[in-house]
Parts: structure tokens; C-alpha cells; sequence
């Protein structure tokens, strides 16, 4: 990556995620929390042994997250040695690299690959290439599993415009359109949003389930039809064959 990415990367924590530094522990397992109602199910279809890479991995939060659930197989790479240093502390395996390079040098290695906020930060070009990069990497029957920007959202504008490093963002069809190009089957898109882990996550369910409708309303009425995913995030799961 020799473009301008690679100079904002040099200080992506110290200036852009400073806060990153200020996470307690209590922070870290409510992003657990929320992860167990998101994510635990799409893991559990492979053994607590599956190898496992997270491409993008930052501080390494979901590496820790993985270890305290029993995947202990797992590997971080980030561009970010800043990132990295953060992910060393945490007492995960990651290390400091260009992702895109890395996966060149893998064939069928992997069961599972995560892509967390990852994918918007190439262009089209790069997309082609990489979503392509990825389906070689992972062993037949692997996942792919990823988090994005959703363009199609209620509020999306605070995550597409907040880095400057985004290139490219995706709305569900997109994310069908680019790795079903690359042979992946099974593709799903999901929101991100509440969970119902305590009675405010429920009410707050409730209320986003409640807004959907009325959404969905005015988007009928605009255009014939509603759409499924308003979260300003979302959640994609693509395979290679049948897992």
C-alpha cells in the first residue's frame, strides 16, 4: 500500500482512534456481549480448533474475544503497528503487514477469515483482487465473515465520511455482487443493531423494530418496496462450498 492510506496509517491510533487506549475492560465486554448475539452462532458451525485469520485486526479486541470462547487458533494481521502494539498488550497472536500481501501467500489455509470494518478501505480495483485473494485462502467449506458500513442506512453518512481512508461502501446487494463474483456461495447480509442482552437492549429492539415498520412504510411508498437492512452497519457471511 504505497498511496495516502499508508501515511494516515502511522498514527491511525495515537490521532484517529485515540480512544482506543481508554477502553476498560467493562467497554471490551460489552463488545463481547454483543457479540455473542451476532457472531458466536456463525462460529460454532466450525470446531474450537478452525483456523482462523482476521485481516484488519486492530487492537485486537475480537482476537481476545475468540480466545475467551476457546478458539485459540487464531491470527491477527494489521497495517497499523500502532494497532499492533495495542493487540500485543492484549496477548493475541497479530502481526504488522499488508493483508493484501499476506493472503497471496495462502491456498485452502484457512477455515475461517474475518474482514471487520475492513473491506471499505480499498478501492474497487484493490476489491476485485482481494475478494478473490480471500476465496483462495480459505479451505473448501470456509467463511468468510465481515462487518461494514451499510449505504443504504437510516444515519450512514458519520461512518462513510468519518475516515478518510474509506473508498468504498456497500450497501447488501453490493456485497452479493462482489464475492458472489468471486465464487463465494451462501451469501447472507444482516443488520448489526440492539440486542436484547438486559432490559435497555430489549426496549431499545423493541423501538428499532417499531421504527422498521414505519420506515418501511414511507420506503413503499416512495419506491413500491421496503428494504430489510437500515442499520448504519451491517453483517455478511460468504462461503466457499457448504461448511
Amino acid at each position: 500500500m504505497n498511496d495516502f492510506r499508508a501515511e494516515l496509517y502511522k498514527t491511525y491510533v495515537s490521532v484517529f482512534k485515540s480512544k482506543i487506549a481508554s477502553y476498560s475492560d467493562e467497554d471490551v465486554k460489552k463488545q463481547w456481549e454483543w457479540a455473542d448475539y451476532k457472531y458466536l452462532q456463525l462460529l460454532q458451525k466450525y470446531p474450537k480448533d478452525a483456523k482462523i485469520l482476521e485481516i484488519g485486526c486492530g487492537p485486537g479486541f475480537f482476537l481476545e474475544y475468540l480466545k475467551n470462547r476457546g478458539y485459540d487458533n487464531a491470527l491477527g494481521i494489521d497495517f497499523s503497528e500502532e494497532q499492533i502494539a495495542f493487540a500485543d498488550k492484549r496477548g493475541v497472536k497479530a502481526i504488522a503487514g499488508d493483508a493484501l500481501q499476506f493472503l497471496k501467500s495462502c491456498s485452502n489455509d484457512y477455515d475461517i477469515i474475518l474482514a471487520f470494518d475492513f473491506i471499505e478501505h480499498f478501492s474497487k480495483d484493490e476489491l476485485i483482487i482481494l475478494s478473490r485473494d480471500i476465496y483462495n485462502a480459505l479451505a473448501p467449506g470456509g467463511m468468510l465473515l465481515l462487518h461494514t458500513p451499510n449505504a443504504q442506512g437510516l444515519f450512514p453518512n458519520r461512518i462513510i465520511h468519518g475516515d478518510l481512508t474509506h473508498l468504498t461502501i456497500f450497501n447488501p446487494n453490493s456485497i452479493v455482487q462482489l464475492f458472489g463474483s468471486a465464487g463465494f456461495t451462501g451469501i447472507e447480509v444482516f443488520e448489526t443493531g440492539p440486542v436484547p442482552k438486559d432490559i435497555k437492549g430489549r426496549l431499545r429492539l423493541a423501538a428499532w423494530r417499531l421504527l422498521k415498520v414505519f420506515l418501511n412504510l414511507l420506503k413503499t411508498i416512495e419506491s413500491g418496496g421496503g428494504i430489510s437492512i437500515w442499520t448504519q452497519d451491517m453483517i455478511g457471511v460468504c462461503y466457499k462450498g457448504k461448511p
